[in-house]
């Protein structure tokens, strides 16, 4: 029995590391800047917003240091007014992006 405790403790603080933050969002306004090679949209407006339940990223999170929009030339950026789909922390840079 207490090998099994173990075992089941040892277990959830192994998840709690390889956690990743994460929710599912509509973002039907968004305003983008491209900056040192990096596109970044800023969310004026949700319609849409479900944080993970097991590894939950905050909204207020993503409002305030907007959202990473990888592999993106500065003229791509420049179009993009919406977004949708996916959010993940990434747990190094603290970037948030597109998954």
């Amino acid at each position: 029995m207490k090998s099994l405790v173990i075992a089941s403790l040892l277990l959830f603080s192994i998840n709690a590391f390889a956690c990743k933050q994460e929710a599912q969002f509509i973002a039907p306004s968004v305003e983008t800047s491209f900056e040192n090679q990096k596109c970044v949209a800023t969310v004026i407006e949700f319609t849409h917003y479900q944080e993970s339940m097991v590894c939950p990223l905050w909204q207020e999170d993503v409002i305030d240091q907007g959202i990473l929009i990888k592999n993106t030339t500065a003229e791509e950026c420049s179009k993009i007014n919406r977004l949708s789909g996916y959010l993940v922390k990434d747990h190094f840079t603290h970037d948030i992006f597109l998954d």
